[in-house]
């Protein structure tokens, strides 16, 4: 993973690498070994503006209702998913206790 911070616009980009499959015949055609660069090929997430706030903001970890109120929305369930449970998708950030999701204690920090 790797952050690209770019001061002149006040952004940063986020790129995660995906672990392609290997295939253990080395002989393959070029059209294979192309397909295969493409699957290895680092993917780009673009953040919106509040993503990146929520990502800044879990520098430290925070609850759900911290996150939420910093961004100025309701703390209801559907607001959860589609701002704090898309980045643990994405993994950009991480539960502090993944083995309870829904613990009454559960935050989210960025992902180091």
């Amino acid at each position: 993973m790797a952050f690209l911070n770019d001061e002149r616009l006040h952004e940063f980009l986020i790129t995660i690498k995906k672990t392609g499959h290997q295939e253990g015949n080395q002989e393959g055609n070029q059209e294979s070994n192309q397909e295969s660069n493409q699957e290895t090929a680092p993917k780009k997430i673009v953040l919106t503006k509040v993503q990146k706030d929520i990502v800044n903001f879990c520098s430290i970890p925070r609850t759900a209702k911290e996150i939420l109120d910093r961004i100025g929305i309701s703390n209801q369930s559907i607001n959860r998913k589609r701002h704090i449970l898309t980045l643990v998708e994405l993994g950009v950030i991480e539960m502090t206790i993944p083995e309870r999701p829904n613990d009454r204690n559960q935050k989210y920090k960025k992902k180091r």
